[in-house]
């Protein structure tokens, strides 16, 4: 996904990471194979059922612990992260497309995203298409699975 890349591309490329205040922010990033799987269910789905589902990853960790266990599950030194109270979203999106093949605008919009939390509210899904085999992926094994596809 587009936030995997930016993550990936700025730890492997900032020795240390200067960021906003909003790294403290918890997400729940979902392993590419869970999402699939809940799309696919979805699409099964009765006509009748009409709503959004939240779906989300085994763990719910803050941007900077992100940072971190990517840094350690691809054998990169840990980056030191450095957070500022000040730091606009589009002045962060404008370094983000620097660093990451995406454009601005998308940077942008992600970027602002880490202004709040982005966790489950509910897991309704599960009981309407059952969980992926095996259960969801955790962050690390998400990360894990990426990186061995990409080499």
């Amino acid at each position: 996904s587009v936030s995997y890349e930016m993550l990936r591309t700025a730890t492997e490329r900032l020795p240390v990471v200067i960021a906003p205040d909003w790294l403290a922010h918890r997400v729940q990033p979902i392993a590419i194979r869970d999402a699939l799987h809940y799309l696919v269910g979805a699409a099964g789905l009765a006509p009748d059922v009409n709503r959004a589902f939240d779906i989300g990853g085994a763990d719910a960790l803050a941007y900077r612990d992100l940072i971190s266990v990517y840094a350690e599950v691809a054998g990169l030194r840990p980056r030191p992260i450095l957070t500022v109270p000040i730091l606009l979203p589009r002045t962060t999106a404008l370094w983000a497309g620097r660093l990451a093949p995406v454009p601005t605008s998308l940077a942008s919009s992600l970027l602002e995203s880490l202004m709040l939390d982005m966790v489950c509210r509910e897991h309704d899904l599960d009981a309407m298409v059952g969980a992926p085999a095996g259960g969801v992926a955790t962050f690390r094994e998400a990360v894990q699975a990426a990186i061995a596809d990409r080499d």
